[in-house]
């Protein structure tokens, strides 16, 4: 697994995948929304898995998707926001 030593940021569209899964749109929904292959979708999240020092061999798919979910929801500033909801 890769070492970022930089602040981490995700590319536009890294952070369309990223917004749909923090919203819960799995796989097969989230490559029928940004209409793009299976195979690419898997090549975003293999990058994100790199870049925020998350294994997908560590934990069930579902626990890394979560841990990416609030991650991202934590650096955009909204994990707050939906903890008060």
């Amino acid at each position: 697994m890769k070492k970022y030593t930089q602040v981490y940021q995700p590319t536009r569209r890294e952070k369309e995948v990223l917004e749909l899964i923090s919203q819960g749109f799995s796989n097969s929904e989230i490559t029928e929304k940004l209409l793009i292959h299976p195979s690419t979708l898997h090549t975003h999240l293999t990058n994100l898995y790199d870049k925020y020092n998350l294994s997908n061999t560590q934990s069930e798919k579902s626990v890394i998707r979560t841990r990416l979910a609030l991650r991202y929801l934590q650096e955009t500033g909204r994990l707050e926001e939906e903890i008060k909801c």
